[in-house]
């Protein structure tokens, strides 16, 4: 309405330009205007201004009014395209709402949908739903504009009944506020058959928005929007995602189909930033090289553009880099018949979806099983002094396996000895009479590999791995003195570690002259030897006798 006297007009306009919404908390800086265009420029790219107003009168000293407008957001950086987006509403809806159009509400609440039997061309059409008079909205989008260049945006309108009032609305400005004052509104014919309707501006900055508005004067009902212009008709579909490949742990390839009319592709997160930027026409693969984590899972959307727009996006794509093979194996403890072992890291997140490591025993074929920590794995049910060679792998939250590690072996300890396992041929001895000793199990696989053993008089014995080794056959040892004598036993494996000592004992004693048996006593036994063998002097020795 201008600046100056009479009605509906205003003296000036004091105002704040800034990056705050809202109503302003102080009013420092206030700059004014009272004539002509009011022009301001925005920051840097990505930033958000807003302008704020009052009015005054043309009184000396100006009276203010105390109601504030504000307007904006207002940013600078474009839409990323010059038209409509889905102007014919083909390209799918999120929520009932048509993709790349945003939901508002004037007042009260509409409801919007996806309507598949009302449509101007194609199978669908935006349908908006008003309850009554209270409940007013619709849908809006925004796209790039030169400023100061007019535009002329048009779109095909049906209506349920004759209650229903249509709008186009344009917003110079590109802001999103459907009540802004910046919004100027154009009634549609109200018609229960298709008519189209348009509305020209002249864009005052490089962005303008165009809203479509529905309510109803009475009866509830709803207005169907189709084939809006300028259209980006030309924009390609959505790309159709193939199958993505894991390459490696910090690598991952996203495939799709190629579409037509297409000049290129973006490779987006869910959050819609651009991974790959701008690959050429044609594409239909991207291998993504930065950033990737191991065994971690990612989503990509694949966009095709042409210098219509972008496309809307394709499904979407997800899948786990591949984890890191285990770098060998740890063996724990280890006993006769057990051998604890655990693979090594790093593998990451191994409790993340499908993720875990397996360690496998090659000799016997067991295995731990999928685990989820790289927690020791006991392999049981062993044979003593065997060899058992093992591997582990891993997996990804996809369940795709490395290679096995190299393999590692490891042997399980000896049997230890106990009292049965060695024997004397004599529990008792004479001084320097020969004893046998005999491995009652023998040696080798399931056994014992050898012992090492010392022979004297001391109860115990201090082992130094440098005793006489006895691996097969007997042994014989000599007590060459009366009393207690003790042979001392300790176990080996084939890998020569030791498990298990026994302590084996044999009393000797001095012989005497009566002693014709040998066995260290005189008794009745020696009695019965020497009545055969003589019965007086003189006589000859008997059979088998000898002198004593």
């Amino acid at each position: 309405n201008g600046f100056g006297s009479g009605a509906n007009k205003v003296g000036q306009f004091g105002y704040l330009w800034n990056q705050s919404a809202g109503n302003p908390s102080s009013w420092t800086g206030e700059q004014y205007w009272a004539t002509g265009q009011l022009v301001r420029q925005v920051g840097s790219n990505g930033t958000t201004w807003y302008l704020h107003l009052r009015s005054y009168n043309d009184d000396s000293p100006k009276a203010g009014n105390t109601t504030v407008l504000n307007l904006g957001p207002y940013s600078v950086g474009g839409i990323g395209s010059t038209c409509l987006q889905n102007p014919g509403f083909e390209n799918g809806f999120t929520g009932g709402v048509g993709n790349n159009w945003t939901k508002y509400n004037y007042s009260g609440n509409v409801t919007c949908s996806d309507d598949t039997t009302q449509y101007h061309n194609g199978l669908h059409s935006q349908k908006i739903y008003s309850a009554s008079s209270s409940n007013e909205g619709g849908v809006y989008q925004r796209f790039d504009v030169t400023i100061g260049q007019s535009y002329t945006v048009r779109a095909w309108f049906k209506c349920s009944n004759m209650q229903i009032a249509p709008y186009i609305g344009l917003d110079a400005y590109g802001g999103t506020d459907p009540q802004s004052g910046t919004i100027s509104w154009t009634a549609v014919a109200t018609s229960t058959t298709w008519v189209q309707s348009s509305q020209t501006i002249t864009a005052a900055s490089s962005v303008i928005t165009v809203y479509f508005d529905a309510v109803t004067t009475g009866t509830a009902g709803s207005l169907w929007v189709d084939d809006a212009e300028p259209a980006c008709s030309d924009i390609p579909s959505p790309p159709i995602d193939g199958t993505p490949v894991a390459l490696g742990t910090t690598s991952i390839r996203w495939n799709w189909s190629d579409v037509a009319n297409e000049t290129g592709y973006r490779v987006k997160d869910t959050g819609g930033t651009s991974m790959s930027g701008d690959l050429a026409a044609n594409t239909t693969q991207w291998d993504e090289v930065t950033g990737i984590a191991a065994n971690t899972q990612y989503t990509r959307r694949i966009y095709a553009f042409n210098t219509s727009g972008e496309s809307g996006p394709s499904s979407g794509q997800t899948l786990y880099s591949l984890i890191q093979t285990p770098s060998g194996l740890t063996f724990g403890a280890v006993t006769a018949t057990s051998i604890n072992v655990s693979a090594d890291g790093p593998l990451s997140n191994l409790a993340l979806g499908n993720s875990g490591v397996r360690v496998s025993n090659t000799t016997t074929g067991a295995n731990s099983g999928w685990q989820t920590s790289l927690a020791a794995w006991t392999s049981s049910g062993l044979a003593a002094n065997t060899q058992y060679s093992f591997v582990a792998r891993a997996r990804n939250g996809d369940a795709v396996e490395t290679a096995d590690c190299a393999s590692a072996a490891q042997w399980t300890l000896s049997v230890p000895p106990t009292s049965g396992s060695i024997t004397a041929d004599k529990p008792t001895a004479c001084v320097n009479q020969t004893i046998a000793w005999t491995a009652v199990n023998g040696f080798g696989a399931g056994q014992v590999e050898y012992y090492r053993y010392a022979w004297d008089q001391e109860p115990t014995h201090t082992w130094t791995d440098l005793e006489t080794q006895w691996s097969s056959g007997t042994i014989t040892t000599t007590p060459t003195g009366p009393g207690t004598w003790h042979l001392h036993i300790q176990g080996y494996n084939s890998a020569n570690v030791a498990n298990g000592t026994y302590d084996y004992e044999v009393t000797t004693v001095t012989p005497v002259a009566a002693n014709f048996d040998g066995d260290c006593d005189v008794d009745q036994d020696d009695y019965d030897l020497f009545e055969v063998c003589a019965s007086g002097a003189g006589v000859p020795y008997g059979d088998g006798c000898s002198p004593k």
